[in-house]
């Protein structure tokens, strides 16, 4: 029987923290990141380089990343970005992984980063030119795959449409955390659908 490995990306450090009132000292995130590891997690997005005006919570992200860069021989450290200002502020706090999150749902996407999606998509592509010149490992996330919290369950269906031909690494994720109708297994019949 083949064996199956499963990659688990802990994003409290990122989206646990980015809406919450209290904004979190870098000894405090740094009680989390200890405790995370202990627990076993290996792959962290542990800030977001954004607006800090936007996200406060997130602005000490490139002072946190200094505090925990020695462990990435061990763990992949992983900082979101919103567009190229993000992925350049990430290269020079010393990041090597960023991703970018994109959402399927124009709404979605115009609450997260004041754009349509397709500016979204075609900022990707300097995006990602940016991250190869530099060297840095590009992710990127589609946000509302399942389901989007304003357009309702069939934002999966445009995703489904959406090619991956811009990224050098994607994932398919509920971001928002949408519940609806719609599950991954639907949404996987759309991809195979659109996608022949």
């Amino acid at each position: 029987m083949e064996s199956i490995h499963v990659k688990l990306n802990e994003v409290v450090l990122r989206d646990g923290l980015q809406l919450e009132d209290k904004i979190l000292s870098i000894e405090e995130k740094l009680e989390i990141y200890a405790a995370l590891k202990k627990a076993g997690i290996q792959s962290f997005e542990f800030g977001a380089f954004v607006h800090p005006k936007r996200v406060p919570q997130m602005a000490n992200s490139g002072e946190f990343f200094s505090r925990i860069e020695k462990d990435k021989a061990e763990a992949s450290l992983i900082a979101l970005i919103p567009n190229l200002k993000g992925a350049e502020r990430a290269r020079e706090a010393g990041v090597q992984t960023v991703n970018y999150v994109l959402s399927i749902s124009d709404s979605h996407n115009l609450q997260n980063v004041q754009q349509p999606t397709a500016k979204s998509l075609e900022d990707l592509k300097e995006i990602r030119w940016y991250c190869g010149k530099n060297g840095m490992v590009l992710n990127v996330s589609c946000a509302t795959t399942f389901g989007c919290p304003f357009e309702g369950g069939d934002s999966g269906r445009a995703g489904a449409r959406n090619p991956w031909g811009n990224c050098a690494a994607g994932y398919s994720a509920d971001h928002a955390g949408g519940h609806d109708r719609h599950g991954p297994s639907e949404t996987s019949a759309w991809i195979d659908e659109a996608n022949p």
